[in-house]
């Protein structure tokens, strides 16, 4: 950001409307990744960086890590709305029930890749969440 924008914050918010800044970073680290997200033209853009790799790459969601594994909800990597905290290689965030059923029901799901067993437990605690439970504690851990 310039001194000259500095002083004007009328400037700033403009510049931020047109893509000249990019605002808002949220960053988790695990062992081989970066976790990154920005706000480019009032849009949360999601991505990570491959440490082996070297290399910056984009999620299938809109909201961060796809569940492809047992098919669950795809974890945001800004703070709102789950105030996702990390652990090493696992995040956490707390979500109403009502928000979590609406977020589940509405995404885009890719096909899982972990066990049968793994997706119908996801599926069977989804459905049997009443909209009164709250809040709900979501743990993703995130594969090496």
């Amino acid at each position: 950001m310039t001194a000259d924008d500095k002083g004007d914050m009328d400037n700033v918010r403009e510049n931020f409307m047109n893509g000249k800044f990019i605002g808002g970073v949220t960053v988790f680290e695990t062992s081989n990744f970066l976790l990154i997200c920005y706000n480019y033209m009032n849009k949360w853009i999601p991505c990570y960086f491959d440490k082996k790799a070297n290399k910056v790459l984009y999620f299938n969601s809109d909201e961060g890590i796809s569940d492809d594994y047992s098919g669950g909800i795809d974890w945001p990597i800004y703070s709102p709305p789950a105030k996702t905290k990390q652990k090493n290689n696992e995040l956490y965030g707390f979500y109403n029930a009502p928000d979590l059923l609406k977020k589940y029901a509405e995404q885009n799901k890719l096909t899982p890749k972990g066990p049968a067993a793994s997706v119908q437990k996801v599926e069977s605690l989804l459905k049997n969440l009443d909209p009164e439970d709250n809040p709900v504690l979501v743990i993703a851990k995130i594969k090496e």
